[in-house]
């Protein structure tokens, strides 16, 4: 994989993921890690943006702070939640400036997107949508 900054956690996921041989086995590691994921509370979820288009429903959130920016994620389906994790857990700890400046090759060297329907392969476009347009707000917010 395209060397990309990732923190120690997050090499590990990386590294895991990319030696997974079968797409059987990558689909068990996403669905395994998903009782690790950290919640969202009922009020994060109302106060989060669902994501549109999403049959199975999914939740996002992210917060900016000093040490970079923090996304999670909840969703009805094990599987979306799964994939949903990884990414959060991918951009989590960057700068807003780093975010935008992923390549989109770096979601795609995962290779999470073949083992997914149609429709999960458009969860994880949303997703990366969310955390570049989250990420381009903290850059240049709203005023």
């Amino acid at each position: 994989m395209e060397q990309f900054h990732f923190t120690p956690s997050q090499q590990r996921i990386v590294s895991e993921l990319l030696t997974i041989a079968t797409a059987e086995e990558k689909l068990e590691f996403l669905i395994d890690r998903t009782p690790l994921l950290p919640p969202l509370s009922k009020e994060e979820i109302a106060a989060s943006d669902k994501v549109p288009g999403c049959p199975s429903g999914l939740w996002l959130l992210g917060k900016a702070s000093d040490e970079g920016c923090v996304f999670r994620a909840h969703s009805d389906s094990t599987v979306v939640a799964g994939v949903a994790g990884i990414l959060c857990d991918l951009y989590s700890a960057r700068s807003a400036q780093e975010i935008v400046s992923l390549p989109d090759a770096f979601v795609r060297q995962l290779g999470i997107e073949q083992l997914l329907s149609m429709n999960r392969r458009q969860a994880v476009r949303h997703i990366v949508e969310f955390v570049r347009s989250f990420a381009t707000g903290v850059l240049c917010p709203v005023r």
